[in-house]
């Protein structure tokens, strides 16, 4: 079902019966949409859990832009921040890559009920050990990077190994061919910009996410997170970047509801003599 939450369109899940005190707002990451969680809300949605996966601007159908290459980090952040106040109640953020980056820099404001980050992207400034990942830092991308164009997506190849490797070919192709142009100018502020860290830490619960064979979020940004943020982490052996697929969501939605029911308690779940 289609929805608008401060003229950003989102495409809402949303069970029979809602089970929990919070709905879930799902942020996709660079060069994808909504569409990329629909395996993952229909696996939340049977559960009991409201979803609700967010188009950022210059997406088909949300907010225009007259060039996607100069939105800015700051603009998506403003997305973010805007749209959950059409909300019902503060919710479960899940990001994937740049997705989680956003969830962290919004959490202040929003102060959602949890975090669920989705092989995260840093900045490269947030640690020592944290590096760009090859399609945003590859020769395709230069001109995207110094002059605000769109940072098209990487080609068949680059896609194959970076981010969705692990999936099976027929898969590779139906995914790379749903990839859209991104920002230059975000992809500039996370390889070589200055992003300041959160003034204040998280107060929800935080889980990482990520394949053990995942080439764009390195082992490197887990260690940060789970350091600073004390985070908890879940790791898939086998798996790549690119974790939202069919064959793996109920899987990982199961886990992450479990851990969301052990994190935050009967505070979560919604008395069924309360409702209607």
């Amino acid at each position: 079902m289609e929805r608008y939450l401060a003229a950003l369109r989102a495409e809402v899940s949303a069970p029979e019966r809602i089970k929990f005190t919070a709905p879930c707002l799902l942020l996709h990451g660079l060069w994808s949409g909504s569409w990329m969680w629909q395996a993952v809300a229909g696996a939340l949605s049977q559960r009991g859990w409201e979803c609700w996966a967010l188009d950022l601007r210059g997406r088909p159908g949300s907010r225009p832009v007259t060039a996607i290459g100069t939105i800015r980090l700051e603009d998506y952040v403003a997305d973010i921040t805007d749209a959950t106040q059409g909300l019902w109640a503060p919710p479960v953020i899940w990001g994937h890559g740049l997705g989680a980056l956003l969830a962290m820099l919004t959490a202040a404001e929003i102060q959602p009920r949890a975090l669920i980050l989705l092989a995260p992207l840093l900045p490269r400034t947030w640690g020592a050990g944290i590096r760009p990942p090859f399609p945003l830092t590859n020769l395709a991308a230069v001109p995207a990077l110094l002059w605000n164009r769109p940072l098209h997506p990487p080609r068949s190849s680059v896609a194959r190994d970076f981010l969705f490797n692990t999936l099976p070919s027929t898969l590779q192709t139906q995914l790379h061919r749903q990839l859209q142009p991104d920002s230059g100018a975000v992809a500039r502020t996370l390889t070589r910009g200055q992003v300041l860290l959160p003034d204040t830490q998280p107060r929800c619960p935080i889980l990482i996410v990520r394949g053990s064979e995942d080439r764009m979020s390195s082992p490197a940004v887990v260690q940060y997170l789970t350091s600073r943020f004390r985070a908890d982490c879940r790791e898939y052996p086998h798996r790549g970047y690119w974790l939202t697929v069919s064959d793996l969501a109920e899987r990982l939605v199961a886990d992450v509801h479990r851990w969301l029911i052990q994190s935050l308690g009967e505070l979560l779940l919604i008395p069924q003599e309360d409702d209607a």
